[in-house]
């Protein structure tokens, strides 16, 4: 698939920027645990593919904001998209060992691990290759699937970020 097939999608209005989402949703995470006083006891009763997969997402989706805001092709962007995608793709497989919902079957949300997992290499490439709108899009596509859409079906009733925040 060209660049300009990647590019020839509906885009968003002006005022519509790529960080506005993650900054509201930061917003709203850091107002919600102070004042909603979260379960952290729970995460000690889970098993260590979910703490290593929640650790590593709260930490991707924070740095996935700075690097939305922050400015690009600098060596900060580098350094710190090197470390997302290093981590984006450690949540993507650390998901794959979490089978709660369907014991010892994948749920649907998987396919948004699958999708990270062969996206991200292809990002990487398109910066590498100085395909700056190609990787822009990408990248946003990965935070907005993999963050901001996985991590809205952590909140459905009855899982673990539910419990956290809202109690049984």
């Amino acid at each position: 698939m060209t660049d300009q097939a990647l590019l020839k999608v509906t885009p968003l209005p002006a005022w519509v920027k790529p960080w506005v989402i993650p900054s509201v949703l930061g917003v709203i995470a850091v107002a919600a645990i102070a004042l909603m006083r979260p379960n952290f006891g729970l995460i000690a009763q889970q098993s260590l593919a979910i703490k290593i997969h929640l650790a590593f997402a709260v930490f991707t989706f924070g740095l996935g904001a700075v690097l939305l805001n922050s400015r690009k092709g600098k060596t900060f962007h580098r350094i710190a998209g090197w470390v997302w995608v290093s981590t984006i793709m450690i949540v993507a497989f650390s998901s794959l060992f979490i089978t709660e919902i369907t014991p010892g079957r994948w749920w649907f949300i998987h396919i948004l691990s699958g999708f990270t997992l062969v996206g991200a290499p292809f990002a990487v490439m398109a910066a590498r290759r100085h395909k700056v709108k190609s990787h822009k899009l990408q990248m946003i596509n990965l935070y907005v699937g993999a963050m901001v859409i996985a991590g809205a079906f952590t909140f459905l009733p009855g899982r673990l970020m539910w419990r956290m925040f809202f109690g049984d």
